[in-house]
């Protein structure tokens, strides 16, 4: 049993899906119950099936996803909103991989592989009597924690470029590619949906940007582009209150020595700081730092 934790959007069901496809079961199914969407009265007929006359609306035996997944792999996602009453009957299922469909009275076996996952603090929820102890234990025979996509910046260029490419080929269109402040962009939001988020800001920029080849920033959804403004804003802040040396001229920051650095290198590290002194000086007063920098708004920001 696998047991995969992490943030909403993480990408836990592609690695469970990962998981089952370099498997021995890779060939049988891979049965996906979502504990968070039904009902409390309507569960053990999902996942164990029932008879016909089992209750009022059975009109005919229904196979159960736990007996679909036989010989393949049962993805339970969102473990932990699985009801306290199903648990301990759960708990028998994966010990003895033989269950009772509602109103039967013969046992089934399934043989299947068990995956699953939650965004939630487990070992928390049994501490709280919210999630049994015994069956906490059972499904985590080997854990993978996913980090947060913020916590993995690496990840996010070659993620956008396959969604790009994924959305070029639904909408038959070129492929298209980043400028690097489109890239920049992308990198410093927090991405608190996670990689589910970022397919969706991909395709909100590839569709703003039409039939032009290249995705500018400007085609990033407005709240997206202030949040980042506003976390280098506040970034910018806190750097300016370290220590001026002694050398600080101007803005109060020191001369910027050549070194090896190309013309454009050192036009931008100076432009840097000469945004960084307005900061310094203005704080969050935009209107001022626009009208002493000669910049429009637009191009401040």
């Amino acid at each position: 049993a696998v047991l995969v934790t992490g943030e909403t959007g993480a990408g836990k069901e592609l690695f469970a899906r990962l998981i089952h496809a370099n498997s021995g079961r890779a060939k049988k199914p891979f049965v996906t119950v979502d504990c968070a969407a039904i009902t409390e009265s309507l569960v053990e007929s999902t996942l164990f099936g029932h008879k016909k006359g089992a209750f009022t609306g059975a009109d005919a035996d229904r196979v159960g996803l736990v007996r679909l997944a036989d010989g393949g792999t049962l993805f339970l996602d969102e473990v932990g909103e699985m009801p306290l009453s199903l648990q301990k009957t759960f708990l028998r299922v994966l010990h003895e991989k033989t269950f009772r469909p509602v109103g039967g009275i013969e046992e089934l076996r399934s043989d299947f592989r068990l995956i699953a996952a939650t965004n939630r603090d487990l070992a928390a929820m049994v501490e709280a009597g919210t999630f049994r102890r015994d069956l906490f234990f059972r499904i985590k025979t080997i854990e993978l924690a996913l980090p947060p996509l913020r916590c993995r910046v690496e990840d996010i260029k070659p993620l956008a470029l396959a969604a790009a490419d994924a959305l070029a080929a639904e909408y038959a269109l070129p492929q298209k590619g980043f400028d690097a402040e489109f890239m920049a962009i992308l990198e410093a939001y927090e991405w608190p949906g996670n990689v589910r988020e970022l397919r969706n800001v991909v395709e909100r920029a590839f569709l703003a940007s039409g039939r032009e080849k290249t995705l500018y920033s400007m085609h990033l959804p407005q709240d997206v582009r202030i949040k980042v403004t506003k976390s280098t804003l506040e970034r910018g802040m806190q750097s300016c209150n370290r220590p001026v040396s002694p050398l600080a001229s101007g803005f109060g920051f020191p001369v910027e020595p050549v070194g090896r650095r190309t013309l454009k290198e050192y036009k931008e590290a100076m432009e840097r700081r000469y945004l960084e002194g307005l900061l310094a000086e203005h704080g969050r007063d935009v209107a001022a730092m626009v009208e002493i920098s000669g910049l429009s708004r637009s191009h401040f920001y």
